[in-house]
């Protein structure tokens, strides 16, 4: 958790920054990214109430290894694509023009229908994954996973559709 009156707003690149020390093992100048598995439950059970939230995790694969699997309960993170579909370079600003990073954004949907939540994720990876013990590309990401008012709206839609079911039974 931050400090009281501590806002925690980084860019692209200082995001990519923290990814690249935390995969290294490198002290993190403070405590804002937490470390979830992303991919295991809803976004609202991640978000614990706040609007955005900051996560480190690692992909699940398929047993392929060629597919990512991002199913979260009982639903799925599915990439919003440009018309390219290639995500977004995260360029050093040293003049350089340097590639750092790449920048996936994702919306979370329920069920087989696919309904759209509003809630957002951007999935930043670095460039080139460094290589575990054995030989293997790490999959080692950062999240930022927000709410949209679409979101909070559904969310409070849910509470009351709830709490009017269990005044019925």
């Amino acid at each position: 958790m931050l400090p009281p009156g501590f806002t925690f707003q980084p860019n692209d690149q200082e995001l990519v920054v923290y990814l690249c020390e935390w995969i290294h093992h490198m002290p993190l100048s403070c405590n804002a990214v937490e470390e979830a598995d992303v991919y295991s439950q809803e976004p609202e059970a991640l978000l614990l109430g706040r609007e955005r939230a900051y996560f480190f995790t690692t992909l699940r694969t398929s047993s392929s290894g060629l597919r990512v699997q991002r199913q979260a309960g009982n639903g799925t993170w599915m990439l919003n694509t440009s018309k390219t579909g290639t995500p977004v370079n995260v360029v050093c600003d040293n003049g350089d023009e340097v590639t750092v990073g790449h920048k996936r954004n994702l919306s979370f949907y329920l069920g087989k229908v696919k309904k759209c939540t509003g809630f957002v994720m951007d999935e930043y990876l670095l460039c080139a994954p460094p290589y575990d013990k054995n030989g293997t590309k790490d999959q080692k990401v950062l999240c930022v996973i927000r709410q949209s008012p679409q979101a909070i709206n559904n969310a409070a839609k849910r509470k009351r559709e709830a709490s009017s079911l269990s005044e019925i039974s």
